[in-house]
Formats: structure tokens, C-alpha cells, sequence
């Protein structure tokens, strides 16, 4: 699934960033790389806090967040 979203998400970024696709590429990249760093970071200090269960049940929060923040994605997409 992550590599199939990475693929997906530059698509849709190439579709409604035409006149900057190389800043819309970095801003995927910073993105993806901030990602990592904030959930490496909140992951361990909470494996360290409490505990492995505690880990998992915080990524299934932040993904049920993402979910209702992004929805279906309409509102994301360029007018035409």
C-alpha cells in the first residue's frame, strides 16, 4: 500500500500543479520526510511512555484523523 500511495499522490499532483510540477514534487518529498520524523518521534516517546499497545492505537487514531480530514478529496482537487 505505501508504495502504490506515493505513485497516487505524484499523479495527483502532477494533475493539479501544472504550472509548478517540481515544486509540487518537493513538497511531496518534505511531506513525506516530516512524516516520518513526527511519527518516528510521537512512536517512540509513546513505546517509551506506555507501551506497544498504546503505539498501535495511537497510529490507528492519527489514520482515522486522516481519514476525516481528507475525506472523499473533492475539496482538494483544481476547479476546472
Amino acid at each position: 500500500m505505501n508504495t502504490a500511495m506515493s505513485v497516487i499522490w505524484m499523479t495527483w499532483l502532477s494533475q493539479n500543479a501544472d504550472d509548478a510540477p517540481e515544486a509540487a514534487g518537493s513538497l511531496m518529498v518534505a511531506a513525506i520526510q516530516a512524516s516520518i520524523l513526527l511519527g518516528a518521534v510521537v512512536g517512540g516517546l509513546l513505546l517509551d511512555s506506555m507501551s506497544i499497545v498504546a503505539t498501535f492505537i495511537g497510529s490507528a487514531v492519527l489514520a482515522g484523523f486522516a481519514i476525516i480530514l481528507i475525506g472523499s478529496g473533492r475539496r482538494l482537487l483544481k476547479p476546472e
